[in-house]
């Protein structure tokens, strides 16, 4: 529960920043261009993607923690692409679009299995109650 408060913080700060980054666009003109701030807005516009996609990787590497659900390689291309030296000297690697769908379906597939366990146990429960109230409600008085 904590990692999708934390999850959710950090979107509501990336939500203002990409709005007043949004707000700040210059206008679409040749002088714009040649003095580079349209390059500027699409570079910030990039780092702002590669923010969100950083932040949705660590909630979905936490809730896989939390479930006991491996995480593709941290060397598989088609799963991570990494951050450009130049933005982040760390260099850290976020999932991709097809590596996101992937470790969904996995998370979404292991909760599923837990939810199942528990369904039966609750049918059996309500079953063995329903059996109890039958048999006090035949029961001569």
């Amino acid at each position: 529960m904590l990692n999708y408060i934390q999850y959710r913080m950090d979107l509501y700060r990336h939500a203002r920043v990409s709005l007043r980054h949004e707000l700040s666009q210059p206008p679409n003109t040749d002088e714009a261009y040649q003095r580079g701030d349209l390059e500027e807005f699409h570079r910030e516009s990039d780092r702002l993607y590669e923010w969100r996609m950083l932040i949705l990787t660590g909630y979905l590497r936490a809730v896989a923690d939390d479930l006991d659900i491996s995480m593709p390689s941290l060397d598989d291309k088609v799963m991570y692409q990494q951050v450009d030296w130049n933005d982040d000297p760390r260099q850290p690697k976020y999932l991709t679009p097809k590596g996101i769908r992937t470790v969904r379906g996995d998370i979404r597939e292991e909760q599923k299995h837990r939810r199942e366990v528990w369904s039966f146990r609750l049918a059996g429960i309500t079953g063995l109650g329903g059996i109890v109230i039958g048999i006090l409600s035949a029961w001569p008085k």
